[in-house]
């Protein structure tokens, strides 16, 4: 569990290294305001740095390159953190194959959104987003359920469901700005900001509780080796007797 724990620190400290060279080398252009210069943290999307063209119509090399990178780290993460999670619950034994095969169609779902930037292929990259988005949500649901379920996780049931309604609001946010078109409003990009920020400190509470959970298996043969040590010593206590 700690080889997991640190793959997902690792691949979450990939993701904000190659995020931060994007939004620094990012030449400017928003959905609202196309002549803005660099990155704006309120009103840029993420997903904005992932063009060869910035909105501005400026070349865009680095971002191109290093924000797939990014994302494709962030996304193996959370397919990883979806494959680990169960071990915090392992009472639980319907839950931890269906948060593991949803976890997986989300994040087969969610490895398109870097092929498919949103200024080239809008309505790709948003089927991308529901496809992957759709799946790993009931995963989410899921996790708390088999979380809350266990004294040592409470409080990282809570914040999974705090993380959760944040990503819900971004995707009903995004749903709607669907349906209206048009450019979209502060709040969706905010939204956006505020889901993103959630999801990385619930990575990081999971990787950090996978740091101390132990396989079922080694708990397992710990308690049977318990048994097998008191058994022998209460038989090697009568043979002195």
């Amino acid at each position: 569990m700690r080889f997991a724990s640190k793959c997902i620190l690792t691949s979450l400290g990939a993701f904000m290294a190659l995020i931060a060279l994007s939004m620094a080398s990012y030449p400017g252009g928003t959905w609202a305001d196309p002549r803005a210069r660099g990155h704006d943290l309120l009103r840029n999307f993420l997903c904005d740095l992932l063009g060869r063209t910035a909105l501005n119509g400026e070349a865009n090399p680095v971002g191109a390159i290093a924000t797939p990178l990014a994302m494709l780290a962030l996304v193996l993460g959370i397919g990883l953190v979806w494959w680990v999670l169960p071990a915090c619950f392992p009472k639980r034994t319907a839950l931890g194959p269906a948060i593991r095969i949803l976890g997986g169609v989300s994040t087969l779902g969610l490895l398109a959104l870097p092929l498919t930037p949103p200024a080239v292929a809008y309505e790709l990259h948003a089927t991308a987003a529901f496809a992957g988005g759709g799946p790993g949500l009931v995963a989410g649901v899921l996790s708390i359920v088999g979380l809350a379920g266990e004294p040592r996780t409470h409080r990282l049931a809570r914040l999974s469901a705090v993380a959760l309604l944040c990503i819900v609001v971004g995707v009903g946010l995004y749903a709607q700005q669907l349906l209206v078109g048009g450019a979209p409003s502060l709040l969706l990009p905010i939204s956006h900001r505020l889901a993103t920020a959630f999801l990385l400190i619930w990575m990081t509470a999971v990787a950090l509780q996978m740091n101390v959970e132990r396989p079922e298996s080694a708990a397992a043969t710990d308690k049977i080796a318990g048994r097998s040590g008191g058994t022998g010593d209460s038989a090697s206590a009568g043979f002195r007797n």
